[in-house]
């Protein structure tokens, strides 16, 4: 029978008809059948709907099951609770055997009720693409069996897949532009947050099948401009992607906010962030950083984490901004000072006043009680990279009163020396070897290492630089060495085979172990990001681990850039000379 030029009535068993893989409802890592019937009888009231049928003896005749005819069989868009329950009826064996706990729920059918359900009315299109939007509409607007948010979410993103605009999707949910983008980026975290963290079993229960949770207090706390505003960037784009090269940790703080706002909707705890709750409030609650986490410093005794799962979502917070004192957090006390020696203890001049014991207005003076300015000593830390063999820059000449300059001067009189400031990457390398290549590419390197700043903005950049750096580095090493690194076309070698050799032969660094050791790590654990992060998203692109790799990098790049001695360049003449000089000596 025909209903219109585009879809057709035909009378169809329940049991030959196959459930929705692609049903919005479903999050499933099978779409078998019986994985499929299994989550419908579990977490969508399916036997209540059976016990319903008995009692009406037939389903009710307005209520059409939609599907689509894909040559070989009929596929249900719309109805799969209701052909679920009619399988159950007409034959429980079809249940899997993880199931089987349910049959006794299901109810035994009477004769009348087979006889109505053994075959029932069926509206079908030869489309999918056709039918899609009609089911969206029923849920999404007019609301039959209401999509939850959840499941609006997953229909927004697999239409997204399906490469439809964003303005198609709004016009056939019948919402606004910015509603669509919203459902994406929340499909998004709440995958992150489920699948991006490890829980326990009845958590994963919570957030894999409590469909009475409300995920809204989730997307807010997520998708909020004040997360900009307090971060200083976005969690997920508009499109949906998450921003994991402004959140390296992006996973763990999501997983948080879901223990706040979702799990805790069913535990009786303090830990929570409700509808109506600020999310500007509940962000400094819980990351109290001020605008930026660079100015975060962890409280003493306490070993910091921001992104500890158990964190509350309220309460006194591991981190205290700096200058500040929290309220009801006694500073701890200072161990107390004895002005008497102990016995076999010498007798030391005094110490100079740490800068914490200095009165912010300065010291006091003895005489009047008033404050005295302090005078800023002159900067020593030079401008220049200091040379390999220095561990502290050198001393800005200056010049000296003569009492200073008495063998009786103590600590207490001499003018502080400033501590050179630790490495961030790799902006000590220099490169001293004619080769344009590695020139520039140690050049880009360092200048963008010298930065705190790029570590962030540009980390993508540094993980392609340092495997160019590696990669070229090697090749210039080999070459000088007379070690072949090309095949047959003059193609070096790929990476991982340069790096390879690094590792193992021991030719390439001699009387080096050490060296060969940093290559076998790098090979073993950090090649595969270097590569990844150049051609993919499937590595791990963290600061941490951008500074890990750094670490092992650096001293093989120093010994082929700056230190290793090569035949008939200028540093080996260079080199032997001064050998010479010092055997004249």
């Amino acid at each position: 029978m025909t209903v219109s030029n585009r879809w057709q009535r035909d009378r169809i068993s329940p049991l030959a008809l196959q459930l929705d893989p692609d049903n919005p409802r479903f999050e499933l890592t099978s779409h078998s059948q019986e994985a499929i019937l299994l989550h419908l009888l579990r977490d969508h009231d399916v036997i209540a709907l059976a016990k319903s049928i008995i009692e009406a003896k037939e389903l009710w005749p307005t209520e059409t099951v939609l599907t689509y005819f894909d040559g070989k069989q009929h596929i249900v868009l719309e109805g799969n609770r209701r052909t679920a329950a009619c399988k159950i009826l007409l034959n429980p064996e079809i249940l899997p055997e993880s199931a089987y706990d349910l049959l006794p729920q299901i109810p035994v059918i009477d004769d009348e009720t087979r006889n109505n359900i053994s075959k029932i009315d069926v509206c079908f299109d030869y489309d999918r693409e056709r039918g899609d939007p009609i089911v969206a509409n029923i849920h999404a607007v007019i609301q039959r069996r209401a999509w939850s948010l959840v499941s609006r979410m997953r229909y927004v993103h697999r239409e997204f897949k399906k490469s439809k605009n964003e303005q198609e999707i709004a016009q056939t949910l019948k919402i606004d532009l910015k509603t669509v983008k919203q459902l994406l980026r929340g499909r998004e975290a709440l995958q992150i947050a489920i699948h991006g963290n490890v829980w326990p079993d009845d958590e994963k229960a919570i957030l894999y099948r409590d469909e009475q949770v409300d995920h809204e207090p989730f997307l807010r706390a997520v998708l909020s401009r004040r997360v900009e505003h307090h971060f200083g960037q976005p969690m997920f784009f508009d499109d949906g992607r998450p921003n994991r090269f402004g959140f390296s940790n992006l996973d763990q703080m999501v997983g948080v906010i879901a223990r706040h706002t979702l799990i805790a909707q069913r535990r009786d705890t303090d830990d929570k962030f409700s509808k109506g709750d600020s999310v500007e409030d509940y962000l400094r609650r819980t990351w109290p950083i001020g605008d930026r986490v660079n100015e975060v410093v962890p409280c003493p005794g306490k070993e910091p984490d921001l992104f500890d799962m158990n964190r509350p979502a309220g309460g006194l917070s591991l981190y205290t901004p700096p200058n500040r004192k929290t309220e009801g957090r006694k500073p701890a006390p200072k161990p107390p000072t004895s002005t008497e020696p102990t016995d076999g203890q010498l007798e030391l001049p005094d110490n100079p006043a740490s800068p914490k014991d200095i009165p912010p207005n300065g010291p006091e003076d003895g005489a009047n009680g008033s404050h005295m300015e302090l005078e800023t000593p002159p900067s020593t830390v030079s401008a220049h990279p200091l040379p390999a063999d220095c561990t502290s820059p050198p001393l800005a000449p200056m010049a000296l009163p003569d009492e200073m300059n008495s063998d009786a001067a103590t600590p207490s009189t001499l003018p502080p020396v400033q501590k050179p400031r630790p490495l961030l990457l790799l902006e000590d390398i220099r490169c001293l070897r004619d080769d344009d290549r590695l020139k520039r590419l140690t050049y880009e390197l360092t200048q963008l290492s010298s930065t705190k700043n790029n570590l962030t903005s540009f980390r993508l950049s540094l993980f392609m630089l340092m495997r160019a750096l590696l990669e070229w580095a090697l090749v210039y090493h080999y070459d000088q060495i007379k070690l072949p690194c090309r095949d047959d076309n003059g193609q070096h070698f790929p990476i991982g085979r340069l790096v390879g050799m690094a590792s193992t032969r021991t030719e390439v660094f001699r009387d080096n172990k050490k060296l060969s050791e940093r290559a076998s790590t790098i090979a073993s654990h950090w090649l595969k990001d270097l590569h990844w992060n150049s051609h993919n998203d499937m590595g791990n692109w963290s600061i941490e681990r951008l500074q890990n790799i750094a670490g092992d990098l650096r001293p093989i790049l120093r010994f082929i850039l700056m230190d290793a001695v090569y035949e008939h360049f200028p540093e080996k003449a260079a080199h032997d000379e001064k050998a010479e000089g010092n055997c004249r000596e």
